[in-house]
């Protein structure tokens, strides 16, 4: 095109500048997750299986959990916003039909370099599943119960998974919102729609924005010429942690550009159905956690303690768990009745103990059975709150899984593609990985069968070692604990 012919009148464009999902978390290693993940329940009657399945999904969610740390702990510097001059290009003007996303009937824009930081959505993904699946499976898993050094590590495991989680959410708006961006354009020399960072120039900068962009496209013939791109984005002067600069991809901002509205701090104040989660995720999370504590505490009844982690049990036993609970409910009525008439007016009888109606007590009596009522009181409310507890999870668990894993899928799935295809080897390795460990399980459960004379032998007094030292470490725990109580 001839000079004559040139529109060299300076436009700016509504883009969205965005770093894509790493390849680490695309759709691929994202569903296999899931996948683990379900099969860590499927399989926990098989401790081998679930222990493998249960392996790589720690792995995998450990690693977002790190991520999302770091993200958090050094968060992007935020640019202050300055004003650039523009020509005035009218709404009608016939610019707008061959240019996308052209700012039209203003004269100044307010500049704020930023970027959306894809990643966090995906980290967000992976780290709070692992949270909701992973309290479940410490307090329902007979297998994961069944050592306390591996409840130990579940435990540590989910308290990770937690921090990853605040962290995640914490980091989400000043990374997962970004500031209306642009690009500065020749109306006749424009970019593709989208284009990836060649990297920051500081030797384009002249002090503010309005002086820098003015610089380049009042000389066209040498300062603009000099540029790598057509238009001007400063957008590329953002940095994030842990990621290249030239990753850094824009996007001109159309009506099919989904991702760009979901990220705008407008389209977060509208956003109605998050919220609903987030909240269902913090309730999920005290019930489940008022579990755990009335678990490892040993509170509530002995009768009811066993269906906190078979909560099939309670549709077995109905029965006794009922007439379990309308017992517990009158000796609470008899309880709290003594426990408001002590220490006046003693008669009405003690459980199991009839006293006289002149009869009074001695003060170190009646106080050791108020406390006694006190605490059937207790136990019994204990009880009703672990069952409507329990249930009331046991139910709403797999909705409350599904439910935030459709959000977040459909969140990331308007964010865009990645950098690779399925059958790029960043893909598909993590599935050869869980399929050769998966494979060689299964191999090592063959041993018995091909094992020699020989190796069965040296097997055998292995085992007799090892049982030698477990009788050992038994007796010096016994005699710890006869020392103690003789203290």
């Amino acid at each position: 095109m001839s000079s004559g012919q040139a529109d060299f009148t300076l436009i700016a464009q509504n883009i969205t500048c965005a770093y894509p999902i790493s390849d680490i978390y695309a759709p691929t290693p994202r569903y296999l997750y899931y996948c683990v993940l379900f099969l860590t329940f499927v399989t926990i009657r098989y401790r081998w299986l679930s222990n493998i399945f249960l392996g790589a999904a720690v792995a995998y969610a450990a690693s977002a959990a790190i991520h999302a740390f770091i993200i958090l702990s050094r968060p992007p510097t935020i640019h202050e916003s300055s004003q650039v001059s523009i020509p005035f290009i009218p709404a009608l003007s016939n610019r707008t039909r061959s240019i996308e996303a052209l700012v039209v009937d203003k004269t100044e824009l307010a500049i704020q370099p930023d970027a959306v930081e894809l990643d966090i959505d995906t980290i967000t993904a992976v780290v709070v599943t692992a949270y909701l699946v992973g309290l479940p499976l410490q307090i329902w898993s007979r297998t994961i119960r069944s050592r306390i050094i591996i409840r130990y590590m579940i435990l540590l495991w989910n308290l990770s998974m937690l921090a990853g989680t605040i962290c995640a959410l914490l980091s989400w708006p000043t990374t997962n919102l970004a500031s209306p961006q642009f690009r500065f354009c020749f109306a006749g020399f424009l970019d593709p729609t989208s284009l990836s960072s060649s990297g920051w120039d500081p030797s384009d900068w002249v002090g503010s924005w309005n002086s820098t962009i003015l610089n380049i496209f009042d000389n066209p013939a040498t300062v603009w010429q000099g540029q790598t791109n057509n238009c001007f984005y400063p957008c590329f002067n953002t940095t994030q942690i842990l990621r290249q600069s030239t990753s850094l991809k824009a996007t001109v901002t159309t009506s099919t550009t989904k991702f760009a509205k979901l990220h705008n701090p407008s389209r977060s104040n509208n956003d109605r159905f998050g919220p609903l989660l987030y909240v269902a995720i913090i309730v999920f999370s005290v019930a489940q956690f008022f579990l755990y504590i009335v678990s490892a505490l040993r509170l509530g009844s002995d009768n009811l303690r066993p269906a906190l982690h078979e909560p099939h049990r309670l549709w077995k036993y109905r029965k006794e768990v009922w007439q379990h609970l309308k017992a517990g409910f009158w000796r609470s009525c008899l309880s709290l009745a003594m426990v408001c008439h002590w220490p006046h007016g003693w008669t009405i009888r003690c459980v199991g103990q009839p006293m006289h109606a002149n009869t009074t007590p001695s003060p170190d009596l009646a106080a050791s059975r108020s406390y006694e009522n006190l605490y059937n009181l207790f136990r019994f409310v204990i009880d009703v709150l672990m069952l409507v507890t329990l249930i009331a999870c046991f139910t709403l668990f797999p909705v409350v899984v599904l439910a935030f894993i459709g959000w977040i899928e459909w969140y990331i799935r308007n964010d865009g593609s990645t950098n690779e295809s399925i059958n790029q080897v960043g893909q598909w390795a993590p599935l050869v990985s869980v399929a050769v460990i998966l494979f060689a399980g299964l191999f090592y459960q063959l041993q018995g069968r091909l094992a020699s004379v020989e190796e069965i032998r040296l097997d055998i007094q292995s085992t007799e070692r090892h049982l030698r030292t477990l009788t050992r470490n038994l007796a010096e725990h016994r005699s710890m604990a006869e020392t103690q109580e003789l203290r």
